[in-house]
């Protein structure tokens, strides 16, 4: 390819610039320099260019030589190797240094190669003049050109600290499980963005709102109350700016949300957020949630936060795709399809770890076994569709009626178990009397009572392994059985 093909496929300088116009430094010192060396050439035209015996011939002549060469070279460097963008600014700034210096070298040079006599009142005070003002205008040039430089280093610096930490979050969530995952992005991202508070939500179907699935905060800032009700809330697609942005699918960056018509403030505490930052997060255009930051104070979040906080929800995404994935095969494998509780497979894994745990923390382990009185006239006389709403509705009172650290199974048919862990007799007692009394509340079709029947049994009182505590408790469930049903009746010891 030719050199004058090559000019000719450069972009020309108008599409260098950017909005704020750095590329205008350069011209403007060659137009005031053209101007002045039309002044000046009008003046030596009229005077007389001598030697005089205290020049440096070769002194002079060299400033001349580097004076006119600096800006050709500039110019062809900055012609076939246009700066980068990020550096413009500090290409404009020294350039345009430079430029001013050479200027200040050959009016010096001028003013050793005229004779002074000949200029006049006005040539002898603007050659010493010019050569005063562009090299002022040099140096001052070159320091704001320096110090541009500095700031875009350490802007730069942090670039790559953010780079590395987007690195150091991808490596570290794709070997974590689901929660994990997601404590992981909000954390990474509070303390990246140096936001006070972070909460990702994700999109709940049975819902049909956002729901909070993980956050972090600046406890300082934020009270526990004001936590606790951000927690509570769900936001619809398209309430607030939280659904606006699930909504669209666009991220959305508020420097100051109380100007803005979509904010929600959370009630009684209207003034506690001033700016906010919402990404969405998304795969393959189908969107799974949002992550919103917020900073109660009025330093705004920058475009490079937006940019980099989408960088962080798009790998994100992925791995919280996968992992949900995962989860929910793995709860298939755990899950009983029609109650939505764990399986009997399940309960011999986790049975066997909280023996383990009640033998090493001395503390006892209860078990409930709890049956239904009413099934199989269920069934006969309403179907079996009505059979499995009864089953399904037990559940529901069963999860309602344990604490988060129990566990909950069905065991056979219409038989569940109830496992919690350091509960006595007592305790256990009055979970199952709960389960049997809302039960008889709910469950029930004209002419049949849904009612259960359930039996207790806590290691060590009534057995000493796993084995015996599951036979105890079904013993104490068929004792039920027998003294009339819906009843809760404890093993013997």
């Amino acid at each position: 390819m030719s050199i004058w093909r090559q000019v000719r496929q450069r972009p020309p300088v108008t599409q260098l610039k950017d909005a704020h116009g750095r590329l205008l430094f350069i011209p403007g010192v060659l137009v005031g320099a053209g101007i002045y060396a039309v002044v000046v050439i009008l003046y030596v035209t009229n005077s007389d260019i001598i030697w005089e015996q205290h020049v440096d011939l070769m002194y002079s002549g060299l400033r001349i030589i580097l004076g006119t060469a600096a800006p050709l070279v500039l110019a062809g460097v900055w012609w076939y190797s246009p700066p980068s963008r990020r550096v413009l600014r500090v290409f404009d700034w020294i350039g345009a240094g430079l430029l001013a210096i050479s200027f200040a070298w050959l009016l010096a040079s001028l003013g050793h190669l005229i004779r002074s006599d000949s200029l006049g009142l006005g040539g002898t005070l603007l050659i010493p003049l010019g050569w005063a003002i562009w090299s002022a205008a040099g140096v001052g040039l070159m320091i704001a050109g320096i110090a541009s430089l500095s700031g875009e280093l350490l802007s730069e610096q942090l670039e790559r600290r953010r780079l590395q930490a987007l690195m150091d979050f991808t490596r570290l969530i794709t070997r974590l499980d689901y929660q994990t995952v997601l404590d992981e992005t909000v954390r990474h991202m509070h303390d990246v963005l140096h936001a006070e508070a972070c909460v990702l939500y994700l999109w709940d179907q049975i819902e049909q709102s956002l729901v909070p699935s993980a956050a972090v905060h600046v406890s300082r800032v934020y009270p526990e109350e004001y936590v606790r009700r951000v927690l509570a809330l769900r936001y619809p697609k398209g309430y607030g700016i939280t659904g606006w942005v699930f909504a669209t699918g666009e991220p959305c960056m508020v420097g100051d949300i109380h100007a803005d018509s979509r904010s929600q403030p959370v009630p009684g505490f209207e003034d506690l957020d001033q700016a906010c930052l919402v990404v969405p997060i998304q795969v393959e255009g189908r969107r799974l949630g949002v992550v919103r930051m917020t900073r109660h104070t009025h330093e705004p979040f920058t475009r490079d936060d937006l940019d980099l906080a989408s960088s962080f929800a798009n790998q994100a995404a992925l791995v919280i795709e996968k992992a949900r994935v995962m989860k929910e095969l793995s709860d298939l494998t755990i899950t009983d399809s029609l109650t939505g509780l764990y399986n009997a497979r399940h309960f011999e894994q986790v049975l066997t770890a909280e023996l383990a745990r009640a033998a090493r923390d001395d503390r006892p382990l209860a078990l409930l076994m709890v049956d239904s009185d009413a099934l199989k006239r269920m069934n006969d006389q309403f179907g079996h569709q009505k059979g499995n709403d009864y089953l399904q509705g037990i559940a529901r009172v069963i999860r309602e009626a344990i604490r988060v650290s129990d566990y909950a199974f069905r065991y056979a048919g219409d038989e569940f178990l109830v496992l919690l862990p350091g509960a006595g007799v007592e305790e256990a007692g009055a979970v199952g009397e709960r389960i049997r009394r809302v039960v008889e509340e709910r469950e029930s079709l004209p002419g049949i009572a849904g009612t259960v029947s359930v039996g207790v049994a806590v290691l060590p009182v009534h057995a000493r392994d796993g084995e015996g505590l599951l036979a105890a408790a079904d013993g104490a469930m068929y004792e039920s059985k027998r003294l009339g049903k819906n009843r809760v009746t404890a093993a013997r010891a």
